[in-house]
């Protein structure tokens, strides 16, 4: 649902008291005047719920509801031209769509009727998702003949919604071997076109289509896809996607390399992956997970986006069910929606399980490091709005849940919120200071790198934790937070750092005599690096010069985007006591390290010019002992008030 009007209409008021709604009745053939009833949820009325996005306020044309010329923006005019198109095989000719049923100028009823979201979308005996205006048949077909792979190869050993899905399976099909149909479309391209619409993006979405007993994806074609054929292909293409990355498997012969490229792309699963999350959230009964439940859907408004920044939260009432009443009074401060957001959040985490999600968690959606400063909301709370604009949008980052921090917590130092003065208070220690940082990188990101490189190699042999430098820096740079566990990918990474250190070093002949790399990287890397660590037990069995020779072009471009990924994401920085990690650009010299009591991540904390605190950001850091100084807090711990 989105906040703008279709045009003048005559509404009739409706009765709160009976969850009445207002309901689209699609004309007869011949007719193009559309009916708009009005219908109780108590009397369980049969209706179809169309789920869309909204589209270009500018962009609209006129359809007839009950006589009246009505203005609608051309996605959703599209849509119903879609479905009075195929009118003859709906189960339902009652439709509810969202800018039509309410009336959108009355800000009480819109309040009204997003608390009642949840059981529309739920009761409709079909949800109808227009992924449209595109036509996405050959995305649908290619689902359909995957879930049918699914179900065929997998269904006599183990549930579909579980199988991994085997390469083999796909030799009965050329296209998809070759990525060409036999119009010359790329069935593989088509679902990524389809997966990645922005469509699946809004947050209104989310809900409506976690919500839906059935769903059905509708586009401007004539084929119908049912959510059952997404489902098993969403799962068990994530799984070998995982099972690719792990073992880092070869295109098979009978592939060909345009349509190995889309099999190896996360991305559409990724986005399928999470609409399927919702669904199985919702329906899972709530007493099976008190608190969890709503928590962890509600924190998926980090993935999404929305026009209006109240409907982050809103906008997925109906799946979280955390107790807040909808209010879309103009004169209602942001902030104040954000802090009750917050505090309720605070009340939930400390009464019922919250699994993995830590009273803190919210913590890693927020700070001034990754959004700037804002006049609108306080420094602490969850900034969805500013997130969705992020290249890379930051997750709501959960911990291994331990009974632990139930049996050690101490309720004195829980966090709370003043809702007076819109702060934080939180218990906790100071790390220190940073001492050294990056400063945002510019085209020259990986020249700047290797000074910082370079000085902390030339200033320390070993990390703080004893594990050699280069080793820690490259476990950094993967975002690793152990220093000591090696992986074929360290050792990768530190290749191609002391292949393009080389080249910086015969660049600028004053740093070559002091260089070690110039000297030794060809043939000590390893040992210098990596002692004690079986280098033919991770597949490399030549010297290092020799590793980088071997490598193709492609593996050398993998090793590059790692490294550059990594600098484009974060900053990085060297604490005042020889501590590495990695910070949002934001973060700045000086910037103040501490541990939290209920948080299992470092933050990053600045000191204004009063006793209270910005937050900065929550920081990952390399081999730091969290649990060891929570649990001794004593030395340098206080209460911090964030703004």
């Amino acid at each position: 649902m989105e906040t703008e009007t279709p045009s003048a209409f005559p509404y009739k008021p409706l009765d709160t008291e009976k969850s009445e709604i207002r309901m689209l009745k699609l004309p007869p053939k011949g007719s193009e005047n559309f009916e708009l009833i009005t219908v109780s949820l108590h009397d369980d009325p049969k209706y179809a719920a169309l789920s869309y996005l909204w589209g270009d306020p500018e962009d609209q044309e006129i359809i007839t509801v009950q006589g009246h010329k009505v203005g609608v923006r051309k996605n959703l005019a599209a849509a119903l031209s879609r479905l009075r198109r195929g009118q003859s095989s709906l189960e339902t000719d009652y439709l509810w769509a969202d800018a039509i049923c309410i009336d959108q100028t009355n800000h009480a009823e819109r309040s009204q009727q997003v608390q009642l979201m949840g059981r529309i979308y739920s009761s409709a005996v079909v949800v109808y998702s227009w992924v449209g205006p595109n036509d996405y048949t050959l995305a649908f077909k290619t689902l359909a003949t995957l879930a049918r792979l699914v179900r065929e190869r997998a269904g006599e050993k183990q549930s579909s919604d579980n199988a991994t899905f085997q390469l083999d399976w796909l030799r009965q099909h050329p296209d998809l071997c070759d990525a060409k149909d036999e119009a010359g479309g790329n069935p593989w391209q088509a679902v990524s076109c389809l997966a990645t619409e922005k469509y699946w993006k809004r947050v209104w979405v989310f809900q409506e289509v976690a919500l839906a007993r059935r769903l059905r994806l509708l586009s401007s074609g004539d084929t119908i896809l049912g959510w059952d054929d997404v489902k098993p292909v969403s799962a068990s293409m994530t799984r070998l996607m995982f099972q690719i990355s792990i073992t880092g498997r070869s295109k098979p012969s009978f592939i060909s390399q345009e349509a190995w490229r889309f099999i190896q792309d996360f991305s559409p699963w990724n986005v399928l992956g999470l609409v399927n999350t919702g669904r199985v959230q919702v329906q899972k009964p709530l007493k099976e997970q008190p608190g969890y439940y709503g928590w962890v859907v509600a924190y998926f408004a980090a993935h999404l986006k929305a026009t209006d920044p109240r409907d982050y939260i809103y906008g997925l009432l109906g799946v979280t069910k955390i107790p807040i009443l909808p209010d879309y009074r103009t004169g209602k401060p942001l902030s104040e929606l954000y802090v009750e957001y917050i505090t309720r959040w605070l009340d939930v985490a400390y009464e019922k399980n919250t699994g993995p999600l830590k009273p803190l968690s919210f913590l890693s959606v927020a700070g001034v490091g990754p959004f700037g400063s804002s006049d609108i909301l306080p420094s602490w709370v969850p900034n969805y709005p500013e997130n969705a604009l992020l290249s890379y949008p930051r997750p709501v980052k959960s911990a291994s849940y331990s009974d632990d921090d139930d049996i050690t917590r101490n309720p004195t130092r829980d966090p709370y919120v003043v809702k007076d003065t819109q702060s934080l208070f939180v218990w906790g220690r100071t790390i220190g200071p940073i001492d050294t940082i990056l400063e945002e990188l510019d085209c020259n990101r990986l020249q700047v790198f290797y000074s910082f490189l370079k000085s902390f190699l030339s200033r320390h042999t070993h990390y703080v934790s004893s594990t050699p430098s280069l080793q820690a820096l490259c476990q950094l740079l993967l975002g690793k937070k152990d220093s000591k566990a090696v992986s074929k990918k360290t050792v990768e990474l530190a290749l191609g750092i002391a292949f393009f250190a080389l080249h910086f070093d015969t660049r600028d002949p004053e740093t070559t005599q002091e260089s070690p790399w110039y000297h030794e990287w060809e043939t000590r890397l390893f040992e210098l690096a990596f002692p004690g660590v079986d280098m033919q037990e991770l597949g490399f069995t030549r010297t290092p010069v020799q590793e980088i020779l071997s490598l193709s072009k492609y593996q050398r471009d993998e090793i590059l985007s790692d490294l550059e990924h990594a600098l484009r994401t974060y900053t990085f920085f060297e604490s005042k006591s020889g501590y590495l990690g990695n910070a949002s650009f934001g973060a700045k010299r000086g910037d103040i390290l501490c541990v939290l009591e209920r948080d299992n991540f470092p933050v990053l904390l600045r000191k204004t010019e009063g006793d209270q605190y910005v937050f900065v950001g929550t920081v990952d850091m390399l081999d730091l002992d969290i649990q060891g100084l929570l649990h001794n807090l004593a030395p340098g711990a206080q209460w911090f008030e964030l703004r």
